[in-house]
């Protein structure tokens, strides 16, 4: 049968063409039931196999080639390389460091790769990389000049492995890795297992610790054809948006663009992939991260059973199968692996000259139809004109109090100043306590939008055209005017702590109060004279009528 003859190519290419699955040791009947599923409810081709049948020779990407670049500009330090790395013949294990209370580490990778020639001790160490770092290109990890003896006391990590050689890029002559993904190197997988066991304390200093069971994995299964690796921040929509969101936008360029009829940007369906893998959330279930929620919406992922959703929003032949929840004591290796950059890579993505603005207009189009319907993704721009339009002008005010960090303490003064002004206001304290849907609701539907730094700002893709947005932090920060708000045609402003400059001592100064100390996480207040200064910028006909 067609299953049995995908079954034997499976395992003849997993082994390296040592072995007929006829043949084969079986590694239970548990995972070759779960292999079997997969094919049989997905059309994914994939076999389980024991891990000492495992025999792959992987190949790794080779910057600075390029594999679905935005292609904006080559001389921009974000856009040098790809926006998804690919990768042949490897295994990817989820690391586990014990830490429940640190929402970063769930999200952690390793990509294993094989070499029967690599002879260096320390191979299946990978480079220390946090989640923090900005370090996306692949082997760019900064393992030399950044990790120095400062840096190291800085994040408690002991410095004794630095002096036994470690993973150093410079010293094995082996990429890194990058965010969230480093890079491991062994003889086949019982070596991998054998090697980090070997060096179990260095791998935990690093916070590189593998999740495997003891004396190794139970059982491989190989996924041919292409899977798409999925990771994010749990717990903070906003990091999963534009760390993990957004870096797709030019790999799904073509199906974003396709779907809004804009141009074609040249990413062959064929090029795109067959399955994903979220090794942090099997199945990627909607409430696990908003990517899993705007994927399965768009129609790229399978599983959306809403029958309000039309045909053509299911994603037909390009929506792709979530592997799900496997038997315990399984790894995982693939015959190709798309694996995505992550934070920095963003940066940049707002330009409006930029050769992915249609992409991102495409992307707020296509997510508006899917979540929100037809209406609202044929409304019309932003109303910021004559108060004596068909509606009154609707502002959006978020104050973070749910948070005890970067609250606007006085936002419901004002709002009632807002109101008094003949605003229709909407207040909201906590977006968390908020559906997805009921989120892009509340921004789709705003004319201007009023908030503190955080999380819900990724919401801002559903922002329409000439939206104000405003964004109040204690310090100059903001991931929004650097990714969407010129693209999509949002008037943004950012306000920041008063004092800074003379202009600041006027009473109307386009700045907010902080509350000391003043950093990023401070509270702050924003009345009065000067709210109804950025009111009347943002209303320039009551501006008018003040003035005559």
């Amino acid at each position: 049968s067609p299953l049995i003859s995908g079954r034997d190519a499976c395992v003849r290419k997993a082994s390296g063409g040592r072995i007929r699955s006829d043949l084969a040791v079986s590694p239970g009947q548990r995972f070759d039931a779960y292999a079997a599923s997969l094919a049989a409810s997905g059309g994914v081709q994939a076999c389980a196999l024991a891990p000492g049948d495992l025999a792959l020779e992987s190949r790794l990407p080779a910057p600075p080639a390029v594999r679905w670049g935005s292609g904006v500009s080559p001389d921009s330090d974000w856009d040098r390389g790809p926006s998804v790395y690919e990768f042949r013949d490897v295994c990817l294990v989820s690391l586990d460091n014990g830490r429940e209370e640190e929402p970063n580490d769930d999200a952690l990778r390793t990509v294993v790769s094989f070499n029967a020639s690599d002879s260096y001790p320390k191979r299946c160490v990978t480079c220390f990389n946090p989640v923090g770092d900005n370090a996306w290109p692949w082997g760019a990890v900064r393992d030399e000049a950044w990790l120095n003896e400062v840096e190291l006391n800085k994040l408690g990590v002991p410095a004794t492995w630095r002096a036994e050689g470690g993973r150093r890029a410079a010293a094995s002559g082996r990429r890194c890795g990058m965010m969230w993904t480093g890079h491991a190197a062994a003889h086949n997988l019982s070596d991998y297992v054998t090697c980090t066991e070997q060096n179990a304390i260095e791998l935990l200093d690093r916070g590189q610790r593998p999740a495997l069971p003891r004396g190794g994995p139970q059982a491989v299964v190989y996924v041919r054809g292409t899977t798409l690796s999925l990771a994010w921040y749990r717990g903070n929509i906003g990091h999963q948006f534009f760390d993990s969101l957004l870096p797709l936008v030019p790999f799904l360029g073509k199906y974003l663009v396709t779907r809004a009829a804009e141009s074609d940007f040249g990413v062959r369906d064929s090029e795109l992939f067959s399955a994903a893998l979220a090794l942090q959330a099997h199945g990627c279930p909607d409430d696990a991260s908003i990517v899993c929620f705007m994927l399965r919406r768009l129609g790229v992922l399978e599983g959306r059973q809403d029958a309000a959703v039309t045909e053509s929003h299911r994603g037909g032949a390009l929506a792709v199968p979530v592997l799900p929840q496997p038997p315990a004591g399984v790894v995982f290796c693939h015959e190709r692996l798309l694996v995505p950059k992550h934070r920095a890579f963003t940066s940049g993505f707002g330009a409006a000259e930029s050769r992915l603005a249609p992409m991102l207009r495409a992307l707020r189009q296509a997510l508006t139809r899917a979540v929100l319907g037809e209406a609202a993704a044929r409304a019309p721009p932003a109303n910021l004109g004559l108060a004596k339009g068909p509606r009154r002008r609707r502002l959006l005010i978020y104050s973070h109090a749910a948070s005890s960090r970067r609250v606007w303490l006085d936002a419901g003064e004002a709002a009632a100043h807002a109101r008094a002004a003949g605003w229709e206001v909407r207040l909201e304290h906590d977006f968390g306590g908020l559906s997805f849907e009921q989120q892009a609701d509340a921004f789709a539907s705003a004319d201007a939008i009023v908030m503190a730094h955080g999380a819900q700002a990724a919401n801002a893709i559903y922002a329409r055209n000439g939206t104000a947005v405003v964004e109040l932090n204690c310090r100059r920060y903001s991931v929004l005017e650097n990714t969407l708000v010129s693209s999509l045609g949002h008037r943004f402003a950012l306000l920041t702590q008063c004092g800074r400059s003379e202009s600041d001592a006027a009473e109307n100064a386009a700045c907010i109060t902080c509350q000391a100390p003043v950093d990023m996480m401070s509270n702050f207040s924003f009345s009065g004279a000067r709210l109804e200064a950025l009111l009347a910028n943002l209303a320039p006909d009551k501006a008018g009528e003040a003035a005559s």
